[in-house]
């Protein structure tokens, strides 16, 4: 094995990496291992140093340790040492986003040159998903102020109603219940009270589950406008609509507004 791949294997074995040693070789490529001492078999005790014999020909560097310090501070200590690096990120609820949470190889081990050295760095505490209140029939101001409460964002919207007193909220989406990212935006329908006029209503198509493009053509085709809202934590791909209001089949003002909640794709 190449020395970081033997290295691995014996971190992934529960043991650690004693002394490495260069020897010229004539069957064994530079970089790799030519023995190990204890040699293959031999029972030892959790955390016992296994030590390494490698063919000669590689230049090998000691692996700085980077946990802790900033993703910046760590490509640049690594680069130093003329290290290759790979970085995932993945929440943490210890480390500060955007700070190492774990390396491997580990700090201290000795490696070839470009030898790959694998960070984890921290997106911080993982988003936690909420639960949408029931907003119909409170005030625009109390619907505010409960979306506020569980951490979440209003954005209102107006429109008519024959039945419900302006300033009321006649519908909200996503809907009550609804599992969101905290500081998702909530759609709030507003009453406007009853229209002055009569207009031309339309029955609304049914544009859940198609992308925002093609829902907005398909709305925009049959005289109505478009207002979108990205949710966090639906599960759902990309740009897709998971809910809309009004809802399909209700009948609304032609040229009136549809809200969409697409996801976001977390």
């Amino acid at each position: 094995m190449t020395q970081s791949a033997a290295q691995q294997v014996l971190e992934d074995k529960g043991l650690e990496t004693g002394k490495v040693t260069e020897e010229k070789s004539e069957t064994v490529e530079p970089g790799s291992v030519v023995s190990q001492d204890p040699v293959v078999g031999t029972e030892v005790t959790a955390g016992s140093s296994v030590d390494l014999v490698v063919a000669a020909g590689a230049e090998l560097v000691t692996v700085p340790d980077v946990v802790g310090r900033s993703k910046d501070t760590a490509l640049q200590l690594l680069a130093r040492e003329q290290l290759q690096v790979s970085v995932t990120e993945a929440p943490s609820e210890t480390m500060a986003a955007g700070n190492v949470v774990s390396q491997s190889p580990k700090a201290g081990q000795q490696v070839p040159v470009d030898t790959e050295v694998g960070i984890i760095v921290s997106t911080g505490p993982q988003q936690k998903n909420v639960s949408v209140p029931n907003l119909v029939g409170l005030t625009e101001s109390a619907a505010i102020q409960k979306l506020g409460e569980v951490g979440l964002q209003a954005e209102t919207f107006e429109e008519y109603s024959q039945t419900v007193p302006a300033g009321t909220v006649i519908g909200q989406v996503p809907p009550a219940g609804a599992s969101v990212a905290q500081g998702t935006q909530v759609g709030v329908i507003v009453s406007q009270g009853p229209s002055i006029s009569e207009i031309e209503t339309i029955e609304v198509p049914n544009v859940v589950g198609k992308t925002l493009a093609d829902a907005t053509a398909i709305l925009q085709d049959v005289g109505l406008e478009v207002t979108s809202l990205k949710a966090d934590g639906t599960g759902k791909p990309a740009n897709q609509v998971v809910y809309q209001t009004p809802a399909a089949g209700e009948a609304t003002p032609l040229g009136s507004q549809v809200v969409v909640i697409i996801s976001s794709g977390s």
